[in-house]
């Protein structure tokens, strides 16, 4: 932090404890003095997250300033990889009530380092405190259903109800975590170990119960359904927004976002979820490859893997996988998987359900497949399934982009050459 932004954080901290003391002592409104304790003590966490105000804090207005301060809820809701799955900070924000923003900045920023040192991260809206790896369903969030009108929606019946056997984030006891420890004069000019000690007792525990949550096979069960046909690192720490919004846009127009929610069941045995047939195709038609999308290589293991795997099962979901984790390396798939004619047949349908339309499928699937039926019996390819994934392989290689649209509404996939492989060029 250079010394400008040094004073523009402890200046930033000033205004809000002076607009929390005004509200206090004079009266308002209890909405603003809960958003000022929150927003606050996340800023003075990790200020970095709010470069607009360390620019610029002496020339915005109080509602400027909470306007730029709220940008973390905004952030949120473009960070979840599953529309309206919630995301958890490892540790509260308000861990602590007001120490974060009422210790003397060299203090708080020496506290800052210890947990840094200690833990590899530290509160507030850091990438390793907010980000893609805290998205976890409601149901272990809060231990209630999610949003209206997602999948979540109590209405729409997926998976089972929320149960007290299931570790929650937000569970009894975590409403006000140290609330005290910002009220005391005495901590608050102590110095820094003390300090980290304080807030320490109250951080570890959150971490263990995330940890609990992260490793439960109903999240490891939920995770892989987006993992293993969308994207391997969709729930990895150091997301981009609009990573987590090019997986979440693929999820919902695939009806992925559906199956991530029935996947809650508490006697889930290890998770996993090899898509089949219908599912794969559905997938393909939103424009979205099952291995290596969004700029992410499949590795030789994993081609390895799944090339194994097809030759196992003989099923065209699985060799078809297996050619795009070709496509992701850039490989020559013929010299792994000789024998890929099903994924001929896998390439002609996606392609086709792609042009009937994925609205067509998600409301009637057996329709779609007749509809598939008969023009895959005019478009399956006459060349071997090689020259189309050599062909992708290459326009990844230059660097395509290549944009996808049904029903209207288009998006984009970054250097994919999925175009290529579903010889839509």
């Amino acid at each position: 932090m250079t010394e400008a932004e040094k004073a523009a954080y402890t200046l930033t901290r000033q205004r809000i404890v002076s607009q929390i003391d005004r509200i206090v002592e004079k009266g308002g409104s209890p909405n603003d003095l809960k958003r000022l304790k929150r927003f606050g003590s996340a800023f003075s966490w990790y200020p970095e997250f709010y470069p607009q105000i360390l620019a610029d804090v002496a020339g915005m207005s109080d509602a400027e300033l909470m306007s730029a301060l709220r940008s973390e809820d905004k952030y949120m809701k473009l960070m979840a990889p599953v529309k309206g799955l919630p995301i958890h900070h490892k540790v509260a924000n308000r861990t602590g009530g007001d120490i974060a923003l009422r210790t003397p900045t060299d203090v708080f920023l020496d506290v800052r380092q210890m947990f840094y040192d200690k833990y590899g991260g530290f509160p507030g809206n850091s990438p390793w405190n907010l980000g893609a790896q805290g998205a976890i369903d409601e149901r272990m969030h809060q231990g209630r259903y999610g949003a209206k009108g997602t999948v979540f929606d109590q209405e729409r019946g997926l998976g089972m109800a929320p149960t007290p056997e299931l570790p929650t984030a937000h569970g009894p006891g975590t409403k006000n975590i140290g609330l005290k420890l910002g009220q005391d004069p005495a901590l608050l000019r102590s110095q820094a170990e003390e300090i980290f000690k304080s807030l320490d007792v109250y951080v570890g525990p959150q971490l263990d119960v995330f940890k609990q949550i992260e490793e439960s096979p109903v999240t490891i069960g939920q995770r892989r359904i987006i993992e293993e046909a969308i994207d391997p690192q969709a729930f990895a720490e150091g997301r981009t927004t609009a990573q987590s919004t090019a997986v979440r846009k693929a999820a919902e127009a695939s009806g992925l976002d559906v199956e991530f929610a029935k996947a809650f069941q508490y006697d889930f045995k290890g998770g996993g979820a090899r898509l089949n047939r219908a599912a794969l195709t559905g997938l393909a038609a939103a424009g979205v490859a099952a291995l290596g999308p969004l700029g992410t290589a499949a590795s030789a293991a994993e081609l390895t893997g799944r090339t194994q795997l097809a030759g196992e099962t003989n099923d065209p979901a699985d060799q078809f996988q297996a050619g795009l984790a070709g496509v992701s390396l850039g490989a020559d798939v013929a010299s792994y998987v000789p024998p890929l004619a099903p994924i001929g047949e896998a390439v002609s349908t996606v392609a086709d359900v792609a042009n009937i339309g994925i609205d067509v499928y998600r409301k009637d699937p057996e329709k779609a497949k007749q509809m598939v039926k008969q023009q895959a019996k005019r478009m399956v390819p006459a060349d071997p399934i090689v020259t189309p994934v050599q062909r992708a392989a290459q326009a990844v290689q230059r660097g395509g982009r290549v944009k996808f649209g049904f029903g209207g509404a288009k998006f984009t996939l970054p250097e994919l050459g999925l175009s290529e492989l579903l010889r839509f060029n």
